[in-house]
């Protein structure tokens, strides 16, 4: 897999995690402008430079790329929207399904608090 198709997935993932909660709470949530975040520190601050940021961390070469990684939505303004990543730490390998069956190494998701609190303003 090339490092173009590999950040195709990204983005596409990225966007799948959004698109999950704008269904689960029937808020669009934006998803270009985002947040990509670890605990408290901002990775990237829109979707072009988070797919560039995990990219540059998570593939290596054609047959080296981090299996496993974590995307999920922690929060939402009408402005943007806030991501964690954590990346496992797992030894590079050549592009596989994850360990959920789903397409490439994200695992997508949300925080409770975050569907308890639009559950409360619905």
């Amino acid at each position: 897999m090339t490092r173009d198709e590999f950040e195709l997935i990204i983005k596409g993932s990225i966007k799948e995690a959004i698109d999950r909660v704008s269904l689960q709470t029937k808020v669009t949530l934006p998803s270009d402008d985002i947040k990509l975040v670890s605990g408290d520190t901002i990775l990237a601050e829109n979707i072009d430079l988070a797919v560039t940021f995990i990219s540059e961390k998570m593939y290596f070469s054609e047959n080296e790329i981090k299996p496993c990684a974590d995307l999920i939505v922690k929060s939402f303004t009408a402005d943007y929207t806030v991501i964690n990543l954590f990346i496992a730490n797992y030894e590079p390998r050549p592009y596989c399904l994850n360990w959920s069956g789903g397409v490439g190494p994200f695992i997508k998701g949300v925080y409770q608090s975050l569907l308890d609190d639009c559950a409360k303003n619905t």
